[in-house]
């Protein structure tokens, strides 16, 4: 019995064996091992502050060993080629080259194992940037010149380098542009050939901020927007206040006719009944003789709350246009006046909100009856007042 177990043990291991050599046969014949050439870029760190690259290999070819599955996904980026320069003087100066390669990637060769770089003196120059435009605005639009933020920057690099810069400049493609251009657009340097120098010199910022107005040919002006409503709140309800987004809007048309427009008027926005606030979408109507865009579209809110009333007690009472040689003595210095508003202005309203006044301008010695003159800056209505006529004694100062 135990040679009849043995057997089988020794045929299984045999089994096992001969199935391992097969898939790994099969696995070669699917997924061999290649060869393959690359050329990737060179990185350089630790460079001294103050110095700089003037002349440097900028790739190296490598010729890569891998499986061709893994091969086949296998990009120059993947791969980090670099060179340490720590200890770099100026000058000539030759350093190794490092690599970094992915799991299961092997190198089998370089083109070198050392790069001799040329170092200068870190320098710096101050330029202004241009704006190069590409494409044409629509149709009935033109540009405005650009704005840029900031106007001048600072490009560091060799002495050698920096002298070679031609044009510093962002480019702008305006292809059918019927609206302000606005971007964050990266800077560029060329040399008088139009080759780039941005390998060897770097600037500060490297972004800038650019917006083009484009506008219509034809003269235009921004004037407010004028909200339409039709219909009434609920019994009891008032408009409270109402907001449109944008606020104004540009018309377009002869400078004789934009000069008659003050404002735009909208489409009608229906609050019959309402007891809540409406909120929607309309467009512009045109104004006589200018256009606007009536596409566009604007979002109204017509904020409705319900009306309440209020009495605002101990109102200031002042004199206005008084003679410096009489004086004047009030029967009462405050009033109370009774307000009708929205439930928010209600709410908030103080009687610091409210002016009581009285014209001394016709008043003579002896006793006079002045009838006050009420106003507010705040979104409620003024109804009355307590009194609503004050009782003012006037005397000479010389007496």
């Amino acid at each position: 019995m135990n040679d009849f177990k043995q057997i089988n043990w020794g045929y299984l291991a045999l089994a096992l064996a001969l199935a391992i050599m097969l898939w790994g046969f099969v696995t070669i014949q699917d997924n061999p091992q290649e060869e393959r050439l690359f050329e990737v870029p060179v990185d350089y760190i630790n460079l001294a502050d103050n110095l700089a690259l003037s002349d440097k290999p900028s790739t190296i070819k490598l010729r890569l060993n891998a499986t061709s599955s893994v091969l086949d996904n296998l990009s120059a980026s993947d791969v980090n080629a670099y060179v340490d320069l720590s200890g770099a003087t100026l000058g000539q100066y030759t350093a190794r080259l490092n690599f970094d390669l992915p799991a299961g990637v092997q190198l089998s060769s370089a083109e070198r194992s050392e790069v001799t770089v040329l170092i200068d003196e870190l320098a710096q120059v101050q330029r202004q940037v241009q704006v190069e435009y590409a494409g044409s605005v629509a149709e009935g639009y033109m540009t405005l010149p650009a704005s840029i933020s900031p106007t001048e920057i600072v490009l560091s690099g060799p002495e050698d380098k920096l002298a070679l810069i031609d044009k510093v400049f962002v480019s702008v493609n305006l292809e059918e542009a019927s609206a302000n251009y606005r971007a964050s657009l990266p800077v560029n340097v060329q040399d008088a050939a139009g080759n780039s120098l941005l390998q060897w010199i770097t600037p500060q910022p490297a972004m800038l901020d650019v917006l083009v107005p484009v506008v219509s040919s034809q003269p235009s002006k921004t004037v407010p927007v004028n909200v339409t409503l039709s219909g009434q709140p609920a019994n009891g309800y008032v408009v409270s206040r109402i907001v449109a987004d944008p606020a104004v809007a540009v018309i377009m048309g002869a400078q004789r006719a934009l000069d008659n427009v003050d404002y735009v008027y909208t489409s009608a926005i229906n609050i019959n009944g309402a007891t809540n606030t409406v909120t929607e979408e309309v467009s512009l109507l045109n104004a006589n003789d200018v256009t606007v865009d009536t596409s566009l579209r604007f979002k109204v809110m017509v904020v409705i709350e319900r009306e309440e009333t209020t009495t605002v007690k101990d109102v200031v009472v002042s004199l206005t246009n008084t003679n410096a040689a009489y004086n004047y003595s009030l029967n009462t210095n405050t009033v109370d006046v009774v307000v009708r508003g929205p439930a928010s202005a209600i709410s908030s309203i103080r009687n610091s909100a409210i002016s009581a006044q009285l014209n001394a301008a016709d008043f003579d010695i002896g006793s006079n009856q002045g009838f006050l003159q009420l106003s507010t800056n705040s979104n409620v209505e003024i109804v009355s007042a307590q009194p609503l006529f004050i009782e003012v004694n006037v005397s000479s100062k010389e007496n």
